[in-house]
């Protein structure tokens, strides 16, 4: 299995990994000293949003990496969405 196909999932898988790494803030509070400990948030954290969503070929470094793809899509929407509202123009 490619690594890009076992980043793919459902509309609901997605949903229900955000929730799950919202709930672990040990992956992004970087107020916390364990945060600072990258083989504890990839072997911890990680590891539980993989197995809790129990999705063959997603494992802790596909939890991280899809992380990654989620917060920079979003980056980009936030970005088109101010850029829009400075120009004028509809954010299509």
């Amino acid at each position: 299995m490619s690594a890009s196909r076992s980043l793919k999932l459902s509309d609901n898988e997605t949903m229900r990994f955000i929730e799950l790494y919202e709930n672990e803030t040990l992956l992004y509070d970087v107020a916390m000293m364990e945060y600072r400990n990258r083989d504890l948030r990839a072997a911890a954290a990680a590891k539980r949003i993989a197995d809790v969503l129990n999705v063959s070929g997603f494992g802790p470094g596909e939890v991280i990496t899809k992380f990654k793809i989620l917060r920079n899509a979003y980056s980009q929407e936030v970005k088109k969405i101010a850029d829009s509202h400075k120009s004028g123009r509809s954010t299509d």
